[in-house]
């Protein structure tokens, strides 16, 4: 038995249709459209439904929507997400909204509630509803939080708490992080933060004024100086974009230094993401968002991601 616990469902399902960006076929941001589609309902009594407020778009949506990989992992991804184009038309993997209803074996959120999530094998997050469930990967925020902030989480700060964590880095360690400026590197630099680590950020000179909230001690402009050419040895060193090899900074490591990587794979885990919305919440893990756009300006967004040039992190306002 499902169960409506406020107006919002009612009128959620008198509503037959909703705004969705979907997708038919792989390519930049001219392949995605806004349309109107039904309405989605739970029809399962793990599930519940979600009225988005904000969808993040990361690198993982450019790598979804456009497949400009290489050719090994270009066929994995249609394997995996459609051969021709999206197997879930409607787009977007991460982002925050609120609970509208919920199915009647959920525990754990309740109708009102924040949430933030991932979502990235069905996807539906680019729409005015989403529905997940209990085996989803979701966390609620607490509501001091604005949902703004929230809605990233679940994608640029798991992926770089996977490298940048308690096990990996103590305090007083010293930790280069190249690609800084990306919505991973922001959030490894918040992480590296938060555990008292000496930080040398590598980033465009254009990003390092807004990266100044966090306590750099060194910023290596790439541009204008070989970001491997330098005297300085670091416990750990840890790409945010996927773009150097070992052998590239083995000579910036300690005796027991630790190289990481963002190509390497990642978890998606709810609570991990619970884990870090309770520093969200307490300001000890901070969001920089480079710029919100408004739901009819998806193209302008996607764009803005897929250039590769962002300060942190995209958002749609649904």
């Amino acid at each position: 038995m499902l169960t409506s616990r406020n107006n919002d469902a009612i009128m959620i399902k008198m509503r037959l249709t909703m705004k969705a960006i979907i997708q038919n076929r792989y390519g930049d941001e001219n392949t995605l459209e806004l349309v109107e589609v039904s309405t989605p309902v739970i029809s399962k009594p793990n599930q519940f439904l979600i009225k988005v407020a904000y969808a993040n778009i990361s690198s993982g949506d450019k790598n979804i929507n456009t497949i400009d990989q290489p050719f090994v992992i270009k066929l994995i991804l249609r394997l995996l997400f459609g051969w021709n184009g999206p197997k879930s038309k409607i787009r977007g993997i991460s982002g925050s909204g609120v609970v509208v209803e919920v199915g009647s074996d959920i525990t754990g959120v309740k109708v009102g509630d924040h949430v933030n999530f991932i979502n990235s094998m069905k996807a539906g997050v680019l729409a005015e509803y989403l529905v997940l469930s209990s085996d989803s990967k979701f966390a609620v925020v607490d509501s001091s939080v604005d949902l703004v902030d929230a809605a990233p989480i679940a994608f640029g700060a798991m992926s770089a708490y996977h490298f940048i964590n308690e096990q990996n880095l103590k305090e007083g360690y010293d930790i280069y992080i190249y690609g800084a400026s990306g919505a991973v590197g922001t959030y490894a630099l918040s992480l590296a933060t938060h555990f008292k680590a000496n930080i040398t950020a590598v980033a465009s000179q254009k990003h390092h004024e807004k990266l100044n909230v966090f306590p750099v001690q060194k910023f290596i402009d790439y541009k204008n100086q070989n970001p491997f050419d330098i005297q300085q040895r670091f416990d750990v060193i840890f790409d945010a974009v996927g773009k150097i090899k070992k052998t590239d900074i083995q000579h910036l490591l300690k005796p027991n230094g630790k190289f990481y990587s963002i190509k390497s794979p990642t978890k998606e885990d709810s609570q991990r993401l619970t884990h870090l919305n309770e520093w969200l919440s307490r300001g000890s893990l901070k969001t920089i968002i480079d710029k919100v756009y408004d739901f009819e300006d998806y193209k302008q967004a996607h764009a803005h991601v897929y250039a590769g040039h962002k300060s942190g992190n995209v958002i749609i306002k649904i």
